[in-house]
């Protein structure tokens, strides 16, 4: 692997960051990856820095707020803690009585229940208006607890129902009670994937995508292990709203400043972290990250079934306030992210996003995985 001068640096960067040249790369690349281990055995070699990272964020529990931390494990099922390998990113999932997980798209107040790793043991802290109320758990071991088949539901543009099912660990009856107690919702019960391997297939809506890979799709992500998003799409869109909303609203796990322009995350298609060359880990670009989806009439109907039978929807999250766990009424930041219908990397990926809301990009480790990376790790795109 080689990187570029300073002066090439300049004029990749504006190249790179999108336009038609992006779009008849991507379709190539993306033939490439899906019919051949192309790039298994010729991995990028040019590269332009594109930013570096200003936040890593690990979220333990599936929809509950996130730990910052200054280092981490760059594991194929997402982020782990450097300093406890116990945090690990969406390790744990709230599920309804029927075993279908649950989010603050359903359940706001979920975003007032505040998770900390300390050793093995998860400690939650629901802080509401009437006081604050905790509870702690060891993490499950599976000579303790039952294991159980919990079922994942997911939801996409172009086949919007599938089911994953999932081993996980049931974390027991008292942290079950305390969760519904905190909640108001009955039967919520907490489990623990304590797999080192992703038990998740690859479904029809992500097969659509040409560059989704299965060893992308994570534990209990609602897409893949990784998702990125940088400083400055955060700038452009809050500059065009009234109401400014903040990084945690979106929940990346890597957040990157100093990219050349907003947006830019679109047109990456391999992002190397650090600056060493042959160490450093690399990461596969998947899908657009999805925030809102207007469907057909037929698409419609389906999804009231879904939520009927699955008690969850999908694409809500940036509407729930993450430090009043109260609904945003004017439904923005979606309304006007859907207003802006931009394209994304290139036109097939465009076409079956069509109108949806897109921020950030959903990533998969492709080498180097269990690498250490770092605040102020530079970020560096690759020239395909």
């Amino acid at each position: 692997m080689s990187t570029l001068d300073s002066s090439a640096l300049k004029v990749s960067a504006l190249c790179f960051s999108g336009g038609l040249a992006t779009g008849i790369i991507m379709s190539k690349l993306a033939n490439k990856l899906k019919n051949s281990d192309f790039y298994e055995k010729n991995p990028p070699e040019k590269w332009v820095k594109v930013g570096t990272i200003s936040d890593l964020v690990i979220y333990p529990v599936k929809s509950l707020p996130g730990i910052t931390v200054t280092q981490a494990v760059t594991t194929i099922l997402g982020l782990q803690d450097a300093a406890n390998p116990y945090l690990r990113d969406r390790s744990f999932v709230i599920t309804n009585a029927n075993g279908g997980f649950q989010t603050q798209r359903v359940i706001p107040s979920m975003a007032l229940i505040h998770p900390t790793v300390i050793e093995d043991v998860l400690h939650l802290k629901f802080v509401g208006e009437d006081g604050d109320d905790d509870i702690s758990v060891k993490f499950p071991k599976d000579v303790q607890y039952n294991k159980k088949l919990i079922r994942q539901v997911f939801q996409k543009i172009k086949f919007p129902i599938w089911t994953d099912k999932v081993y996980a660990l049931d974390c027991g009856d008292q942290i079950s009670d305390w969760l519904s107690k905190v909640t108001g919702v009955e039967g919520l019960r907490l489990f623990y994937h304590d797999s080192e391997n992703s038990q998740r297939k690859v479904n029809l809506g992500q097969k659509a995508f040409p560059m989704f890979a299965p060893r992308d799709t994570g534990i209990f992500q609602d897409e893949t292990s990784y998702m990125m998003m940088t400083e400055e799409s955060l700038t452009e869109l809050n500059s065009k709203m009234t109401r400014q909303f903040p990084m945690k609203s979106f929940r990346p796990c890597i957040t990157i400043t100093g990219t050349p322009e907003p947006w830019a995350e679109d047109a990456w298609t391999f992002v190397r972290i650090g600056n060493d060359v042959e160490k450093s880990p690399i990461f596969k670009t998947s899908q657009p990250c999805l925030r809102h989806v207007v469907y057909s009439f037929y698409e419609l109907i389906i999804r009231i079934w879904y939520s009927l039978l699955c008690n969850n929807c999908r694409c809500k999250m940036t509407t729930i306030d993450p430090d009043t766990g109260t609904i945003i009424e004017d439904g923005e930041p979606i309304k006007t992210l859907t207003s802006l219908k931009r394209p994304v990397w290139n036109p097939t990926v465009t076409k079956i996003v069509k109108n949806a809301a897109v921020m950030g990009i959903h990533f998969g480790i492709f080498k180097n995985e269990n690498s250490i990376i770092q605040v102020g790790d530079p970020i560096y795109a690759a020239l395909v």
